[in-house]
């Protein structure tokens, strides 16, 4: 244990540390150790030619600012990315906030940054932000800024908020409702003309919501809400907004707090012709429970009407192919219950002989995991004939691509699997 910590902080670190000679190429710094890191670490990196910096979850000694960079004489850090997450170290952890290294790091690159996201671990949502504000003697500019992810950082002013929100953004992922602050800065912002994209990632949205930052950014082309929404915010506030104002909006995803979608909300969506992809779900979205029994009969009904719909995804899915006890659905993926007789019919209807149908000795997964697959599949070609350009799907949790050949219509992935990075990545909404 000894050897190692001295390889450790001797060795690995203090290399580290000395960033700008032992690497003057290394443009992408991806740091997620949990060792908490000294000062003279966050100095060597900031005159580095590092242009991506990924701080995710780490430990901080004490509280302090970075050293003004004045590499090449400019005065400034040249990131172009940054992935921003500090937190006190484990002895320290109600001693000192970390905001005032956050903030000169902003500082330091604000000229330079394209894509900026910046979070806190929730025991620190409520940090006073004063010292952070502080800590700078003039709010930066950030006119280069494109991407911004935002997290609830305890903010307690909209300086800095307001700076980070500017004109030129394009993809914008926050929780408007994170704390006053947040909510009475998003309700006043108004239009940002180059916006395209905007993940609302709220937690607890409102029922009675006025959307009126959505109200003043129609010009969206990517809408994606990532938790459950009530009901009522969906039906009669939001989809009807959409279908009147967001004549560009090509990628859609939503979630329902309910265990159903009705058909009003479904024919709403089916109006908004510009979709390409577009993921629903509904009911529980944590956990082994999946208690959204969808109707696909319904559903194609409605989605069959967007011309240019290529992907359509469902989550959080769920069956009741026995038409039994609802227990039933909540625990389908979980329970594997299947009807043998069914299975082996679906055996011998796909062409295997009787006898060797009857012969198989399947285990009760491998059972139900045929049963499903092929279910899925019966579904998945339904889809394909009332959406003319469908070229992928996830349904059932397996991903299917879909092509127009009659010898390969089908390929399905070889495991079931929910897609749950892949649908953040695909339509919006943070992946850690």
């Amino acid at each position: 244990m000894v050897g190692a910590s001295t390889a450790f902080f001797a060795g690995y670190m203090s290399t580290l540390q000395g960033l700008r000679p032992a690497l003057p190429h290394l443009e992408l710094l991806d740091w997620q150790d949990k060792i908490a890191i000294p000062r003279s670490f966050f100095n060597s990196i900031a005159y580095s030619h590092i242009q991506h910096l990924k701080l995710s979850r780490v430990f901080v000694e004490d509280e302090f600012q970075l050293a003004l960079p004045n590499a090449g004489g400019s005065g400034a850090w040249p990131l172009r990315s940054l992935d921003l997450e500090l937190e006190p170290s484990l002895e320290k952890l109600n001693v000192f906030s970390t905001l005032p290294l956050c903030a000169s790091i902003l500082r330091s690159c604000a000229t330079t940054l394209e894509t900026l996201k910046w979070n806190a671990m929730p025991r620190f949502e409520k940090e006073p932000s004063t010292a952070a504000i502080e800590a700078l003697d003039t709010i930066p500019c950030f006119t280069a800024l494109r991407n911004l992810t935002l997290g609830n950082v305890g903010l307690e002013h909209s300086d800095l908020l307001s700076s980070l929100v500017q004109e030129g953004l394009r993809t914008l992922d926050v929780d408007t409702e994170a704390n006053p602050v947040y909510a009475d800065f998003f309700r006043q912002r108004g239009c940002i003309r180059c916006l395209t994209t905007f993940v609302w990632d709220v937690y607890q949205a409102p029922i009675e919501h006025q959307l009126e930052f959505l109200r003043a950014n129609p010009q969206l082309s990517k809408l994606a809400i990532p938790h459950a929404t009530p009901i009522e915010l969906l039906d009669t506030s939001l989809l009807p907004l959409l279908v009147s104002s967001f004549t560009a909006l090509s990628s859609l995803s939503l979630v329902w707090e309910g265990l159903y979608i009705s058909e009003s909300a479904l024919e709403m969506i089916s109006s908004l012709t510009s979709l390409t992809p577009i993921h629903l779900s509904a009911g529980n979205q944590h956990g082994w429970r999946h208690d959204w029994l969808i109707d696909h009969e319904v559903m194609r009904k409605y989605l069959g009407r967007l011309p240019s719909s290529k992907s359509i995804a469902f989550s959080r899915d769920s069956y009741n192919f026995h038409d039994v006890d609802r227990s039933f659905v909540e625990g389908y993926y979980k329970d594997k219950i299947v009807d043998r007789g069914w299975a082996i019919q679906q055996l011998i209807a796909t062409g295997q002989p009787a006898s060797t149908a009857r012969d198989i000795k399947m285990d009760r997964t491998n059972i139900r995991e045929q049963t499903h697959r092929e279910r899925i599949t019966s579904e998945a070609t339904l889809y394909m004939g009332a959406v003319k350009k469908l070229e992928w799907i996830c349904i059932g949790q397996i991903p299917i691509q879909c092509f127009r050949d009659p010898k390969d219509s089908l390929r399905l992935a070889s495991e079931r699997d929910s897609c749950w990075t892949l649908l953040r990545k695909m339509f919006g909404g943070r992946t850690d």
